[in-house]
């Protein structure tokens, strides 16, 4: 946990940093295996094709090795979160030993359904991670600025910031998904910035 607000603007600017380097080797990376070979049938697995053809085997390695440690990493983070929600918030139970059975089994639950829709449909695996990392920080957005510059924050608190958030956040893309895009979609969708339009 951050000492003060200090160590939180430090580390917050150091994160803007390499998430703009990333999300920029990213999207290069993109327009180079188009270029290498522009009939990728499916563009989610453009990536993992460069590293199984184009790289050395070695490094090949590495990069899966990665992925897959941060994928699970993840996984294992939200599961947890999901199953802690579950039996503190909803439930109501506080005592570990009582309420253990029900996040096991609120984690095998949403398991299951990610499992589900990662087999049946996988393209759009994607595009739901997509949404609900959005909806996610979209949720987060209100409750941590009020958590650092107020003092009154309490539980109705939170839960006004998440239903704010997931409004506004649906309420945009019900917007630009019912009008065609438009001006605002060019600041809605992150794909957009490389958009001829957005520079004029």
């Amino acid at each position: 946990m951050a000492k003060n607000e200090s160590v939180c603007i430090r580390s917050g600017a150091y994160a803007a940093f390499f998430l703009f380097l990333i999300e920029f080797v990213v999207n290069i990376s993109g327009v180079f295996i188009n270029r290498i070979n522009p009939h990728i049938a499916d563009q989610s697995h453009a990536v993992l094709w460069a590293v199984m053809n184009k790289m050395p085997t070695i490094v090949g390695v590495v990069f899966l090795t990665g992925m897959l440690a941060a994928g699970i990493s993840s996984s294992t983070t939200f599961l947890s979160l999901i199953g802690s929600f579950f039996t503190v918030d909803i439930l109501g139970r506080k005592d570990k030993a009582d309420g253990l059975a029900w996040a096991r089994a609120a984690i095998v639950a949403a398991s299951v359904i990610v499992f589900i829709l990662a087999y049946t449909n996988p393209p759009s695996l994607f595009w739901i991670m997509y949404l609900g990392a959005t909806l996610v920080a979209c949720c987060w957005l209100p409750i941590s600025y009020a958590s650092v510059w107020s003092k009154r924050v309490n539980k109705y608190g939170a839960i006004l910031s998440m239903s704010l958030g997931f409004a506004g956040c649906f309420g945009v893309k019900l917007f630009t998904t019912l009008k065609g895009g438009g001006f605002l979609s060019i600041w809605t969708a992150p794909s957009s910035v490389w958009d001829s339009r957005f520079w004029g």
